[in-house]
């Protein structure tokens, strides 16, 4: 069923053959920001799991995670949320630094 009223879009998250066409939100279609991702697909972008080495990747990259996302939190001030983000919490962080 969908949901069909005036108010009410639909849009879907866009992929690799939507940037190939220049697809947009006029074409419903949605770029999320990488920060948005969990950290189990992040890791499964930056860690081959069959390298015998990928749980200790997997624990650096957690922890570069929660350091960047701490440090866009305390140099913007928001200390209320640092004591209860977490690695899968909607916070902006460098990808290039991590």
């Amino acid at each position: 069923m969908r949901l069909k009223a005036e108010s009410i879009q639909h849009f879907k998250v866009a992929g690799p053959g939507d940037i190939d066409a220049g697809n947009t939100l006029e074409d419903g279609v949605i770029f999320l920001p990488y920060w948005l991702l969990s950290y189990e697909a992040l890791v499964s972008m930056f860690v081959d799991r069959s390298d015998q080495n990928a749980p200790n990747q997997a624990m650096i990259i957690s922890r570069e995670i929660n350091a960047a996302k701490r440090k866009y939190l305390e140099d913007g001030g928001h200390d209320d949320l640092l004591n209860n983000f977490t690695v899968d919490s909607p916070v902006p962080f460098d990808l290039a630094g991590l």
